[in-house]
């Protein structure tokens, strides 16, 4: 069977959706704030640009502490994956102008609207397979993405030396890297950082300012603010909430 529109809605900016699940599959294109989505067993970061397709009857729900917006598009008879996808959006936001073009035909309803809408919504998912295909990464985007790796927990490093030891030019470097990862080469170090912080505070033995300083962010209330921007909240309340 093809794969058919159901539904597609502009959510309002919220804080939090609680958790629930769909019959049919839900794609959610995020267009303002960040903060995590937890989607089956996984937590996933969200922030402007990223889209995540949910399965059907997989539980999720989402949490900014300082607000979110999105568009979801409910549809059947996509074909199963076996793992959750997310899918950045291009650069030229060619996602999101679709969706809200799809959002508007299902809506204001000009004649024709149920073709056009179905038309819209086959466009839409040729550009999300696009994104999903995998792509060869580049020597050296590779090469930068294993130094962050390695220089997690390391204070002293610098993503600005590390990227002028690399023999191809920042800016191009830099354009690479989000065209592979969805992030640049700064935010990707602090979404690993992130990543290892909330690992951390989910065992419970160590405070705010002993995680901090072991994901290479000595300062609390730096990483404080790191932290916010990735997830949308603040480690303490994390710390305070993190299942056990």
């Amino acid at each position: 069977m093809m794969p058919r529109l159901v539904s597609v809605e502009v959510l309002p900016r919220v804080r939090s959706f609680p958790t629930h699940e769909h019959e049919e599959w839900e794609l959610i294109l995020y267009t303002e704030g960040h903060g995590i989505a937890a989607v089956g067993e996984r937590e996933i970061p969200f922030r402007p640009g990223r889209l995540i397709c949910v399965p059907p009857h997989v539980p999720h729900e989402e949490i900014s502490e300082s607000g979110y917006r999105d568009i979801y598009i409910q549809a059947e008879n996509l074909p199963a994956r076996e793992t959750i996808e997310v899918v950045e959006d291009t650069t030229d936001r060619r996602l999101f102008r679709l969706a809200m073009m799809l959002h508007d035909e299902a809506h204001f309803k000009p004649p024709g609207w149920e073709t056009g809408s179905q038309e819209l919504f086959d466009l839409f998912l040729f550009f999300l397979r696009r994104g999903q295909e995998p792509k060869k990464e580049h020597a050296l985007v590779a090469r930068l993405k294993n130094l962050l790796v390695e220089h997690l927990h390391d204070s002293a490093f610098s993503v600005g030396e590390a990227m002028s030891a690399i023999p191809m030019a920042p800016d191009h470097l830099r354009r690479l890297f989000r065209q592979a990862t969805g992030s640049t080469p700064v935010d990707y170090l602090s979404e690993l950082r992130v990543a290892e912080a909330k690992r951390l505070l989910k065992n419970g033995d160590l405070c705010v300012k002993e995680v901090a300083a072991l994901v290479g962010i000595p300062d609390p209330y730096y990483f404080s603010r790191v932290f916010k921007r990735v997830t949308g909240g603040r480690p303490s309340s994390y710390l305070n909430n993190a299942p056990r």
